[in-house]
């Protein structure tokens, strides 16, 4: 989102898991962050930079500040019917135009699908985004 300050994003570090070496972390980092910077669509999140230096490899992306579709279950079991569509929606935009490039996510789950709001001519708009790249 936009602050005072400028623009607010994201950092996800990247922690080496225990049955990869560190190679193969920064090989998949590398991976993840290629697919992300060929991608530009409202359903897909937005990569802003990557850094890769010592022991530090971290993701900069959008902020998108209403957590995942698994914190909104987990919250709000009941969702409005309407919310529903337009998050199934979001999702198959999202998910159409990753294929029409050929990548495919292998990884979509709630946790991966993140919840926000843009501005639209009513209001606040839900709006959804597929991100977690790291298995793509």
């Amino acid at each position: 989102g936009q602050g005072g300050e400028g623009v607010a994003v994201a950092v996800k570090k990247i922690l080496k898991p225990q049955m990869m070496t560190r190679e193969q972390t920064i090989e998949s980092f590398r991976k993840e962050v290629d697919i992300l910077s060929i991608l530009d669509h409202p359903h897909v999140l937005k990569l802003y930079g990557a850094v890769l230096e010592d022991d530090n490899i971290c993701i900069v992306t959008e902020l998108v500040p209403g957590g995942s579709l698994f914190d909104l279950i987990y919250t709000k079991p009941q969702l409005r019917p309407e919310a529903v569509v337009v998050i199934g929606q979001g999702v198959c935009k999202g998910m159409t135009y990753l294929h029409t490039l050929g990548v495919i996510h292998r990884d979509l789950k709630p946790g991966n699908l993140l919840m926000g709001a843009v501005q639209g001519a009513q209001g606040p708009e839900l709006v959804v985004k597929v991100a977690d790249f790291g298995l793509a």
